[in-house]
This record gives structure tokens, sequence and C-alpha cells, in this order.
């Protein structure tokens, strides 16, 4: 007999719960996940706002960081810039017509 969805949240949250009780923290339980993303920016990145970044890999050590280190910001920007969009277009929105 097919779950329900109700089912199915009370499942997500208990395995959820029950590996958080084991873990040090919630940062550790993602640790690997960040370092994999941090890592992305040294060899090749590409997300839904980025365009795809290939560092050459035979460049050296303190290159290749350097790059890095510019493709992370340029990345977040991109994501702060997205934000202050998105932020503008809602107030607008919600703002009554200046125009009645």
């Amino acid at each position: 007999m097919p779950i329900t969805p109700g089912e199915r949240r009370e499942n997500a949250r208990i395995a959820a719960l029950t590996r958080s009780a084991k873990e040090p923290s919630g940062t550790a339980m993602t640790a690997k996940a960040r370092q994999t993303f941090w890592d992305s920016f040294e060899r090749s990145h590409e997300c839904n706002v980025c365009p795809r970044v290939d560092i050459d890999q035979s460049l050296p050590a303190a290159e290749r960081q350097r790059q890095a280190a510019a493709a992370r910001a340029a990345h977040y920007s991109r994501i702060a810039r997205n934000a202050r969009i998105a932020a503008t277009v809602a107030r607008a929105a919600k703002a009554p017509d200046a125009a009645l």
C-alpha cells in the first residue's frame, strides 16, 4: 500500500532527527557538501547563477587558489545582486500604485 504525503513527511522528519541526534553539530552534517562546493571553484564550477568556470590545472597552486577565490567572490556577488533585484521587485509589487 502506498504511503500518504503526511506519512512521507513524518518518516523524513524522524530520519532527519535521528541523523541530527548522531552528529556532533549541524555544521558537521554538511561539512563534506560545503567542502565539495568550495573545492568546485578550483576545478570546474557551474551553477544556475554562474557561467562555467574552468581553472587550468597546470597553473601553480597559488594561482589556482587566487582564481578560485575570485570565482567564489563573483558567485556570491551575483547572488547578492539577484537578491537585491528580487527585493526591489517585491517592494514594487507591494507598493500602492502611485498613479492613482
